[in-house]
């Protein structure tokens, strides 16, 4: 799903900053879109693969899969216990 919403907004980016020429509704942009540059065509690839990989795991992992990671956390303490 993440990577839907990555092309289409890609697509909308594109047609809301450099519209074709001939026509400029987002249908016809969408039905022309082969016709964009290779690299605008690569950018929207590159942002849809970018958002499933980071929409699968929720993000950047720093430990192994199957480790656990260990939160800190913060006792609430005693006002009436302050020094």
């Amino acid at each position: 799903m993440d990577q839907a919403a990555a092309c289409v907004l890609g697509l909308y980016t594109e047609w809301r900053f450099a519209p074709f020429k001939a026509d400029y509704r987002f249908a016809y942009l969408v039905g022309h879109v082969t016709e964009l540059k290779p690299i605008t065509q690569l950018m929207i690839v590159v942002g849809a693969f970018f958002a499933y990989w980071l929409g699968k795991d929720a993000g950047f992992t720093l430990l192994p899969r199957g480790s656990s990671r260990q939160v800190a956390s913060v006792e609430k303490q005693d006002p009436s216990a302050r020094a």
